[in-house]
């Protein structure tokens, strides 16, 4: 037999066991998660600004004690934007965003559309805002009356008209604007992504170059401090390095010239200072710092090329430079006051074919790669040839007699182009002499007991593509620019961000979400209306609807302001 008193219990509802996913699904859609892991970033970055960020470990260590360094480092204190703790907060709160968002969006979008154009007369009567009207033939006027709404509302409204003789006209305006957070909420997730980004694949660096120096590598900083070279993967030269100073000797302002080469080909050149820093392969260079390296030999002059280009070059030894329109690097090797009598010349090498080659320029036009042309007259042998001559020191042979170009001046003594030879005779000594182009018998009238004739007859110009003039040999102090470099993928990301964010504002908080209605029944016109935002102000333009209403009916509106409307 069953039991009277179980027969007569009352069954209870049955309790749905929350799923792991529905608990999980609940607490990412939690308001405290969300207030949580702000405060925790906030703490976040608060802490970042107390304890050292991406510092050399000997800095680190020289300010923290043993046990407090070992601690913060297990921690991930000293690179706090970067340790995996900070992220995961930063995707939780991602994660929490959205859940959400997608959470409460059900409820906005009801609300967006809540009522409809043909709301029932215990709807319009549930609304904030309502006022009746008595409007003699009203249902006969519903186009005057809907077009005085039109020009208050600034929107065309809904007309419907039912069989039971009641009329709705219908205004809406900024339906959208109830969506505004949600721009806010993607605004915020795209600035995430974009600071996950850089977190990810961004860098910085450092760089130091000497005036007329080229580097391709940098100096990357890691996040624990330490300092690993990187290449570039491009060239950069600094040209020129400028440093203004105050009348006490402080500096005041400083700034650099820089050229960058890919391949070898020069792609972009520019001035930059602390604001005006260069980009280039997804890098941004700044202007940091300097290092005064001492007094040293400088070497200035121009060099141009045979369409006109023009250089102009301050460089130190073994600075790596480009000739006008050369793709080749060349390296200064050397310099002389006076090479070979002939005046100051540069040495420089030129990397070509996987090697360098190298040459004497000196600044009259005159290189070592030239050709002198020089007759040879052996009178006891009653010979003559005419040879091409370097000024190599390579040593000339015709039978027992031998010559070697030593020097050549341009203009010797007011006297014209002027070879200067070291000639052995035969079975003699080495002598040196002097061949003048424009006056041949000199050199007998100099060595009348020489059974040896030199005729100079000119120079053959190589096919040189450049010509170097303004060759000056300064004390110059010299400087290494230092420069900050930095990789921020994600920095456009933010922006775009940022910029959604601004929309998202602008859209949440001018634009409000107004409904009005006007239910026309005979001569009554009932008016009601809300809003989902500045309900004061919506309150004034309401009651001046209805004033101007009432005034085609020549009564005084009814208004009241009672039931809310629920608002998300």
């Amino acid at each position: 037999m069953s039991s009277p008193a179980l027969d007569n219990q009352t069954a209870l509802p049955v309790r749905r066991r929350e799923s792991a996913v529905d608990v999980i699904w609940r607490i990412f859609c939690s308001l405290k998660l969300a207030i949580f892991l702000i405060a925790a970033i906030a703490a976040a970055s608060v802490a970042s600004t107390f304890i050292l960020q991406n510092k050399p470990i000997e800095e680190l260590k020289a300010v923290y004690s043993g046990q407090a360094y070992f601690i913060f480092r297990q921690l991930g204190l000293f690179d706090i934007f970067h340790s995996t703790w900070f992220v995961f907060l930063v995707v939780l709160l991602a994660l929490n965003l959205i859940a959400c968002s997608i959470e409460r969006f059900p409820l906005i979008w009801r609300l967006m559309h809540l009522y409809g154009d043909n709301p029932s007369e215990k709807d319009l009567r549930r609304q904030k805002f309502t006022a009746e009207v008595t409007v003699p033939d009203a249902a006969l006027r519903v186009e005057e009356l809907a077009a005085l709404g039109r020009q208050r509302f600034d929107r065309d409204p809904v007309i419907t008209r039912r069989e039971d003789g009641v009329t709705i006209v219908s205004f809406e305006k900024h339906r959208w604007g109830r969506t505004g957070v949600y721009g806010i909420h993607v605004s915020l997730l795209v600035i995430f992504y974009g600071a996950l980004v850089g977190n990810l694949w961004g860098f910085e660096g450092l760089i130091s170059i000497p005036e007329g120096s080229t580097v391709d590598n940098f100096v990357l900083i890691s996040r624990i401090g330490n300092e690993i070279e990187r290449k570039l993967g491009f060239e950069i030269r600094c040209n020129d390095f400028d440093l203004q100073r105050f009348s006490n000797g402080s500096p005041m302002a400083f700034k650099s010239s820089l050229s960058v080469f890919q391949n070898g080909q020069k792609v972009k050149e520019q001035v930059i200072d602390v604001n005006e820093p260069l980009e280039w392969g997804g890098m941004t260079f700044y202007q940091s710092s300097y290092v005064e390296l001492g007094a040293r030999p400088a070497m200035e002059f121009t060099a141009r090329n045979g369409s006109g280009e023009l250089q102009q070059y301050r460089l130190f030894a073994n600075s790596l430079f480009h000739l006008p329109g050369d793709e080749r690097l060349s390296r200064v090797t050397g310099f002389s006051p006076d090479y070979r009598q002939m005046g100051p010349a540069l040495m420089f090498t030129v990397n070509a074919d996987g090697g360098e080659s190298g040459t004497w320029t000196v600044f009259d036009g005159f290189t070592s790669r030239d050709k002198l042309k020089i007759e040879v007259i052996n009178t006891a042998a009653n010979t003559g040839e005419t040879k091409s001559a370097a000024l190599d020191g390579v040593i000339a042979k015709d039978g027992d007699v031998e010559w070697v170009v030593y020097a050549y001046k341009e203009d010797r003594e007011g006297l014209g182009p002027a070879v200067r030879l070291a000639a052995r005779e035969p079975g003699g000594e080495m002598t040196m002499r002097w061949i003048y182009q424009n006056h041949p018998r000199l050199d007998a009238l100099a060595h009348p007991d020489s059974k040896l004739r030199f005729v100079f007859h000119g120079r053959e110009e190589t096919a040189s593509p450049w010509s170097f003039a303004g060759l000056a040999m300064t004390q110059d102090q010299a400087f290494a620019t230092g420069i900050q470099m930095a990789r921020e993928p994600g920095a456009r990301i933010v922006l775009v961000g940022f910029v959604m964010f601004m929309v998202g504002l602008a859209v949440t908080w001018l634009m409000s979400h107004r409904r009005v209605w006007l239910r026309i029944e005979g001569d009554q016109v009932f008016v009601s209306g809300n809003t989902h935002r500045y309900p004061g102000a919506f309150g004034e333009w309401f009651d001046g609807l209805c004033d101007e209403l009432a005034a085609l009916g020549g009564k005084p509106a009814a208004v009241s302001a009672e039931t809310p409307e629920k608002t998300a």
